[in-house]
C-alpha cells in the first residue's frame, strides 16, 4: 500500500463485497434441486441466500409465475473475510486447471468476476458430495473500491490471486 500516493486513510482501496449469484435450469425443473443449492449456499456463506422467482410466465421456458430460478447473496466484513481466505488458500489451488485472472476478468475497475462449475472443492461441501452434485455453477463478484488499474492490481495480488498480463 505504500506505492499508492494517499491524503486520506479512506482513499486506500478495498475488498468492498463479495456477490455470490445462482441460476440453474434444473432449479425451475425440479424443486428439490433449489433445496439443495439454498442449503449449499448457506454452508458456504454462513448466511442465508435470497431466493430469485419468476415475474412473469414464459410458455418457452417452461417457467411459471413465481417459480424459483435461483438464489443470490453478499456477503460484507468478517463472513466476506472468512469465504475470501476459503477462496483463495483452499478452493482455488485445489482445481484442475490453474485459474488464470488476465486482463479481461477484469472488466471493471471494481470487479472481479469468477466463473465456478465445480461446488465440491469447498470444504463445508465435501462432507455431503452425494446432495450437492446436482449444484451446475455460480457466478462470484468481488466489489472493490479500487478507481485505477494499478489499485485494482495490487489489492488482487495481496490476496494473492495470481494476474497476468498478456506479454506474448
Amino acid at each position: 500500500m505504500l506505492k499508492i500516493n494517499v491524503r486520506n486513510t479512506f482513499e486506500i482501496p478495498e475488498l468492498s463485497h463479495i456477490s455470490i449469484n445462482l441460476t440453474s435450469r434444473s432449479l425451475v425443473a425440479e424443486k428439490k434441486h433449489s433445496l439443495f443449492s439454498l442449503v449449499g449456499l448457506s454452508l458456504l456463506s454462513g448466511q442465508q441466500p435470497k431466493v430469485l422467482r419468476a415475474k412473469k410466465s414464459v410458455a418457452a421456458f417452461k417457467l411459471k409465475k413465481n417459480a424459483i430460478i435461483g438464489c443470490q447473496l453478499t456477503l460484507r466484513k468478517e463472513k466476506m473475510r472468512s469465504f475470501l481466505q476459503n477462496l483463495a488458500v483452499l478452493v482455488l489451488p485445489q482445481m484442475k486447471k490453474d485459474p488464470i485472472f488476465s486482463n479481461r476478468t477484469l472488466t471493471e475497475a471494481s470487479v472481479l468476476q469468477l466463473g465456478f462449475t465445480e461446488f465440491l472443492f469447498f470444504p463445508e461441501l465435501e462432507k455431503n458430495f452425494e446432495l450437492f452434485e446436482t449444484m451446475q455453477g455460480c457466478s462470484i463478484q468481488l466489489h472493490t473500491t479500487a478507481k485505477a488499474d494499478f489499485e485494482k492490481r495490487l489489492i488482487w495480488t495481496s490476496y494473492n490471486f495470481p494476474i497476468y498480463s498478456k506479454t506474448a
